[in-house]
């Protein structure tokens, strides 16, 4: 790798591809538990004004799974409307109809 930048390159472009469809496929087997996981942390640490002042990365060590997990999952609730993410701390906007995804 040292002798040629252009194989390193090639070499660590193919590792990076590998490593992200190898992420994608867990994400998908692990899905479902970590999404109804995720509610359920998000309802029970809201405050009374709908807030839970976390990270995305205290979450996802709370859950056991990657940032990167987290981040998706809550994008997805966030394009339903559900949930409004901002630095450090995640709203609830809908809290009777997020239990029910």
């Amino acid at each position: 790798l040292d002798l040629s930048s252009q194989f390193a390159q090639y070499v660590l472009q193919g590792y990076s591809k590998r490593m992200s469809s190898l992420i994608s496929l867990l994400d998908k087997v692990a899905s479902k538990d970590i999404h109804f996981e995720l509610v359920k942390l998000l309802l029970q640490q809201s405050d009374a004004d709908g807030f839970i002042h976390m990270t995305q990365d205290v979450i996802a060590k709370e859950l056991g799974t990657a940032r990167e997990v987290i981040s998706r999952k809550l994008s997805q609730l966030e394009q339903q409307g559900l949930v409004a993410t901002y630095r450090g701390k995640v709203e609830l906007l809908q809290r009777e109809h997020i239990s029910s995804v």
